[in-house]
């Protein structure tokens, strides 16, 4: 399979937008889209520090090496000024301390006009997060559970990106929505290689260009430079908010919720029966979270094999995943927190009135309330 050629646009109108990108799941490099905008004249760190070199930002370790060495994804984050994380890195070039995934601030989501092309789907929500990171700092290859589409703007620095189709989940030893193949290892032309190899998609991002990526692609991202990158994240349908609230993100939800996205579903997929049976499936109560885990995944593997061309080899790497996530304590936390008494209740717009009960029996007993669901005791 080769490797695919990533256009590049100036100029683009949503409508085009719509019909030859959003509409096909096909990444872009847009360049101007930000050049009416005053954060086009921020082109490097001096022009940066002189912004917003006070702006406060919360920095942390970057998650992998977190996970790796740890078997865990929690940490503190450190309040940084701008300027002082810069100084940082000049004085700890390896550093795996990186801004990522943070609140873009108000002061210089000021400096950005929100573009069209986040309105191409009605009533949509649009967020924004801030990346920053030194040189060989980098994003392992994972996709997004968020199931919202992405801009992705270049501040300063460059960013090399690879992109890899949902289709080709099972090449990348899937485990969630992380890939277990250690990109990082390979020598740059391994990396090109394995890139044709999945049909994905290799580009350098430069200052003042925007990358556009579809909900659930897989993306690597390294930073060839010191760099910054903001992003606006959009789109989302009603389907891919309800599996987003709900479900876990792994390689069946992340094709499924691929299929489901376009306005008409590919071969004939019946997106509501679909989505209908998805509901259903989570609306039966089980006393035991990871037992309910691993019966909806048995679900959205059927799923997956009968809406999903691509699903021959779906279990191309499954016996390995399932281990991973059984021998690592993070993993199997994960995936048995959506599927808590709470989140069911949640699912039948109960939540928010037990809440309230289980508040005013704890002002009134000061003891954790201990509730009774369909014969089964759960603390909440």
């Amino acid at each position: 399979m080769p490797k695919q050629s990533i256009s590049v646009e100036t100029g683009l109108s949503v409508e085009r937008f719509r019909s030859e990108y959003f509409q096909t799941k096909t990444p872009v490099i847009i360049r101007g889209l930000f050049d009416d905008s005053p954060i086009a004249h921020v082109c490097d760190e001096s022009s940066a520090i002189n912004l917003f070199g006070d702006y406060e930002l919360e920095t942390l370790e970057e998650y992998v090496s977190k996970f790796q060495r740890d078997d865990s994804f929690v940490q503190p984050t450190q309040r940084w000024a701008f300027r002082r994380y810069l100084e940082h890195v000049k004085a700890h070039p390896a550093t795996k301390i990186c801004v990522r995934e943070y609140d873009t601030p108000k002061g210089i989501l000021d400096l950005f006009r929100v573009p069209d092309l986040c309105r191409v789907r009605p009533d949509s929500a649009v967020t924004s997060n801030l990346f920053l990171a030194n040189a060989s700092n980098a994003a392992q290859m994972h996709f997004d559970g968020d199931h919202r589409h992405v801009l992705l703007y270049q501040v300063f620095g460059r960013k090399r990106v690879f992109l890899v189709p949902s289709t080709s989940s099972v090449k990348l030893f899937p485990v969630l929505n992380q890939s277990w193949c250690n990109f990082q290892q390979l020598s740059d032309q391994e990396k090109s290689e394995f890139i044709a190899y999945v049909g994905g998609y290799e580009y350098l991002l430069q200052p003042g260009e925007t990358l556009y990526f579809p909900m659930m692609m897989w993306h690597h991202m390294e930073y060839v430079d010191t760099g910054m990158s903001v992003n606006f994240r959009f789109g989302r349908s009603r389907y891919s908010d309800f599996l987003y609230k709900f479900m876990h993100a792994d390689k069946y939800v992340q094709n499924i919720a691929s299929v489901l996205d376009f306005d008409k579903p590919p071969h004939g997929v019946d997106a509501d029966a679909c989505f209908e049976r998805i509901q259903n499936a989570l609306k039966e109560f089980c006393p035991d979270p990871r037992e309910k885990f691993r019966a909806m995944r048995a679900l959205m593997k059927q799923l997956y094999q009968e809406v999903c061309l691509d699903a021959a080899n779906c279990d191309y790497f499954i016996g390995g995943e399932d281990e991973i996530i059984a021998a690592s304590k993070a993993l199997s936390a994960l995936t048995a927190q959506p599927y808590h008494v709470s989140n069911w209740l949640r699912l039948h717009g109960l939540h928010s009135m037990m809440l309230e009960v289980i508040n005013d029996v704890r002002a009134s007993s000061g003891k954790q309330l201990a509730l009774n669901v369909k014969g089964v005791t759960a603390k909440l």
